[in-house]
């Protein structure tokens, strides 16, 4: 669904008349900020389909610290893959990380523990691994990554467009004072919120189970 046609489905439900674009009005305009406000909640709510993404990287011999090209300060890590090795990789925190680089003499070695570790200037996440490899490997980061703002009238909104809207006709209603109207409103959201989660967690059974690494 479109950028335009999420924020005259919310103008509609509010009893407002539709427009050609969402800066047509001052109150589209309110409404298309609400619709992206929404956006970013609903996104932060689960780790949907969508929304998810695989960063690539591929080692160098002897470089431990590297930047994930693509990547924002907003994405989520479900898990990172080492597929030279065929194992997992497990995150480690700082501290440890800091523990590990004391020693003089470094050990080497297929890679399978990282440990995010800044932004670069491109914005992108930057990643410490252990230990330094001494090999070329390849390394699979696995992530949801949000969406861009919607901005022109066109864009199309990844994640369920069903959650974005009842969540900006919420924060409309409560722009507007509406206080009982608002929390009933909210408890609608809340609920198909919570239908859609289902709906696809029932498809991804496996990551409700912890599996050991």
């Amino acid at each position: 669904m479109t950028y335009i046609e999420i924020v005259n489905s919310v103008l509609i439900r509010l009893r407002e008349e539709k427009v050609d674009t969402v800066e047509e009005t001052e109150y589209s305009s309110l409404i298309g900020q609400l619709v992206n406000l929404a956006k970013v909640e609903v996104e932060n709510s689960y780790n949907w389909e969508a929304l998810r993404t695989t960063v690539h990287l591929i080692t160098a011999v002897d470089t431990f610290h590297y930047e994930l090209m693509g990547t924002t300060s907003n994405i989520r890590t479900l898990d990172v893959y080492n597929a030279s090795s065929r194992t997992w990789m497990n995150s480690k925190t700082t501290e440890w990380f800091d523990k590990m680089f004391a020693p003089d003499d470094v050990p080497t070695g297929s890679p399978h523990a990282y440990c995010f570790n800044g932004i670069s200037d491109k914005g992108n996440i930057e990643v410490d691994i252990y230990p330094v490899p001494d090999k070329i490997e390849k390394l699979r980061f696995n992530m949801t990554s949000p969406q861009k703002p919607l901005s022109l009238d066109g864009d199309r909104l990844y994640v369920p467009h069903e959650l974005v809207i009842e969540n900006a006709i919420a924060r409309a209603i409560e722009e507007r004072g509406e206080d009982g109207g608002s929390s009933n409103q909210e408890g609608r959201y809340q609920r198909l919120l919570a239908d859609f989660i289902s709906m696809e967690a029932s498809r991804k059974p496996m990551e409700t189970i912890w599996r050991s690494v």
